[in-house]
């Protein structure tokens, strides 16, 4: 679903600069952030190609999404999305 199963994250951010990109909007599911005390980690399947994420929640993945983007220079538009 986020590609986090296919490629790691330092990949996909260099991909995205690669292709002429200097930004990246990432959404953020509202109900993520009212949950943000949850301890569940993200399923291992979704985040397989990114073994330094296993047992992280889905905010610790998002934060890590977010390192690795701008790390590869990328600014980071966070949106909301509510529906």
């Amino acid at each position: 679903n986020n590609g986090l199963d296919k490629k790691p994250i330092a990949y996909i951010a260099r991909l995205i600069r690669h292709i002429g990109f200097n930004h990246v909007r990432v959404n953020y599911a509202v109900a993520m952030w009212a949950d943000r005390h949850k301890t569940q980690p993200v399923m291992g399947s979704l985040i397989s190609a990114n073994p330094e994420l296993e047992g992280k929640t889905d905010l610790e993945i998002f934060d890590a999404v977010v390192e690795g983007l701008t790390a590869a220079g990328l600014l980071v538009v966070v949106n909301a999305h509510t529906s």
